[in-house]
């Protein structure tokens, strides 16, 4: 489930909060992850917000396997990129943006 905030003092008008799975406890890490995403989208869609960002969820102390989580990040968010203006990943470390960057260039080659 993701939910839908205010952004007050921050630079962006809403926030949309959402929970990642924990890697290695929850069952089926993958169909959660993508759940949280699609959620997020969804709610996006739903209040007419054309920019989104996000984090790479469960990545830090959920413990999901950077390259496995850029898959299913950039996976399903391809699937709804013409509904937004534009989406961004906002990475925490130089190690998780060389992953996820190599993962968008892949993914997005097997496109054309």
């Amino acid at each position: 489930m993701s939910k839908l905030c205010r952004g007050f003092k921050l630079p962006a008008s809403h926030v949309i909060h959402t929970v990642g799975p924990i890697y290695g406890v929850h069952s089926n890490p993958a169909a959660l992850l993508r759940n949280s995403y699609k959620n997020s989208l969804s709610v996006a869609k739903e209040n007419n917000i054309q920019y989104i960002a996000f984090p790479a969820i469960s990545c830090g102390v959920f413990g999901y396997p950077f390259e496995e989580a850029a898959t299913v990040a950039i996976s399903t968010i391809k699937e709804f990129a013409n509904d937004f203006k534009e989406v961004h990943f906002v990475l925490f470390a130089d190690d998780i943006y060389s992953v996820w960057l190599k993962k968008a260039k892949e993914l997005l080659q097997a496109q054309e």
